[in-house]
């Protein structure tokens, strides 16, 4: 119970806040949701994973283990969401956010407060959900940017824009410069840490704002019995993944627990930008928000205990 309480006061109760922050200053102020988007997109979000990627250390062991784990289970998890689609009879450009929504997973801003709380100062728990973070950016900035801008236009042009995505560009540069110990003046180290620390609040609220301009709860039925599918058999497929690899202990435990967290803001960001089915995506990500409060005490209670240190 206390461990429910906490991950309540301290993870979802402060995210639903910041989310609900950005839904009264749309209200009130009525903003241009799309320079928030793009703020984020070009700016924000390549700056985030640049420093995620030039700051983090992991062992290469650990790299083939998180690296399997993230692409199947993130195989598995579009798979699911493309069956749903056919069941629920879903048109092109909501089979594409579905995919994105179901895939994509907030291990950033939930998922490494909660693994620091379940593991306090364990370096393996932490380091997996960098890499995990790395893994999902790096689908993020290719097939899911492909999925949501091929949901209303061509395969070429989905390709294009592709190609114009700075997170891509922060991917490649954050790793070559990593590899190769290239340091970078603070000058220009301290403000792109000023940037990577307003990752979290600016995306939440910009979240907030999005749902504000939602003018119809049509399919919300679809996204309700689809958050609850996801937020169930993430956990389970997860554990199925860790026993199929052969990885145990405090790591297998993180891995399970890190996927069994919401659906990423980045999901409804991309969306947004390139105007695929963004009402949905915005949806489905409070949803699993919400969802994953009651959901993730039991994960965190019976993991330990099924796969024990």
């Amino acid at each position: 119970m206390a461990e429910f309480v906490h991950i309540l006061l301290n993870i979802s109760l402060p995210i639903i806040l910041l989310i609900a922050v950005g839904f009264g200053f749309q209200k009130i102020f009525k903003t241009d949701v799309r320079t928030f988007v793009k703020l984020q997109v070009y700016l924000v979000i390549p700056v985030m994973v640049f420093i995620k990627l030039y700051s983090s250390q992991f062992s290469a062991d650990l790299l083939y283990t998180v690296v399997p784990y993230m692409l199947i289970l993130m195989v598995v998890l579009f798979g699911i969401s493309q069956l749903l689609s056919v069941i629920f009879r879903f048109d092109r450009p909501r089979r594409k956010a579905m995919g994105n929504a179901f895939m994509l997973i907030n291990t950033g801003n939930y998922g490494i407060p909660l693994i620091e709380l379940t593991f306090p100062g364990n370096p393996i728990a932490f380091a997996s959900q960098i890499i995990m973070i790395v893994v999902q950016n790096i689908i993020t900035g290719t097939f899911c940017v492909y999925q949501a801008s091929s949901g209303k236009s061509t395969s070429k042009q989905a390709l294009l824009n592709i190609v114009k995505m700075p997170i891509l560009y922060a991917i490649v540069l954050g790793i070559l410069l990593r590899t190769f110990s290239v340091p970078i003046p603070k000058t220009f180290l301290i403000p792109m840490n000023y940037i990577y620390q307003a990752f979290v609040a600016i995306a939440l609220i910009t979240l907030g704002i999005k749902l504000a301009e939602v003018k119809s709860l049509k399919g919300i039925k679809h996204v309700i019995i689809s958050t609850v599918i996801k937020m169930l058999l993430a956990p389970v497929i997860g554990f199925g993944i860790v026993q199929m690899l052969g990885v145990t202990g405090i790591l297998a435990q993180a891995l399970i627990i890190g996927i069994s967290t919401p659906t990423a803001v980045t999901a409804a960001i991309i969306a947004k930008e390139f105007d695929n089915e963004a009402d949905f995506t915005a949806q489905f990500v409070l949803a699993t928000t919400v969802f994953c409060t009651f959901t993730l005490p039991f994960v965190i209670y019976f993991v330990p205990k099924l796969l024990p240190a």
